[in-house]
């Protein structure tokens, strides 16, 4: 347990380059959640959910060096708070930055609203393994009975 008087980031100096560094706690569907919430992401169950799945829970080599929950590629024609690409994917610079881009996607399409979301995904061309929504509709079921997300 961190002292309550050790906030949330941690700072040291990197070893490497001797510049100021910290460290995250480890992301948590709570914590991510909260996060797509504040960024005005649409259906934040859903996404909280692709999260989950395209990140292998937070634990992907995607995640951990990219910050990229959603799998998404670096966009060439809109707005992205992606820094970049790096190993065929886009790069952020944290997890807050990935929420924020990822609602950054949803705006650039027509809007959810009235609609099916799963079926904006599917015609977004987000998923294209037939399972896929039927995965996400379980992580959001699991996620409601452990009280991550509404």
């Amino acid at each position: 347990m961190i002292a309550p008087f050790m906030v949330a980031v941690m700072v040291y100096l990197n070893p490497v380059n001797g510049r100021l560094a910290s460290f995250d706690p480890p992301m948590t569907g709570g914590r991510f959640y909260s996060m797509l919430v504040k960024a005005g992401v649409k259906h934040p169950e859903i996404a909280l959910a692709q999260a989950m799945l395209e990140s292998g829970n937070f634990k992907s080599k995607l995640f951990t060096e990219n910050h990229n929950a959603f799998g998404m590629k670096h966009p060439s024609n809109r707005s992205t708070t992606s820094t970049g690409e790096r190993n065929g994917y886009a790069s952020y610079t944290s997890a807050w930055s990935c929420a924020v881009d990822y609602a950054m996607w949803q705006s650039s399409g027509k809007s959810p609203v009235g609609e099916d979301y799963y079926a904006y995904l599917v015609k977004r061309g987000y998923c294209k393994s037939p399972g896929y929504i039927k995965a996400l509709k379980n992580v959001v079921s699991m996620n409601k009975k452990r009280g991550v997300s509404p």
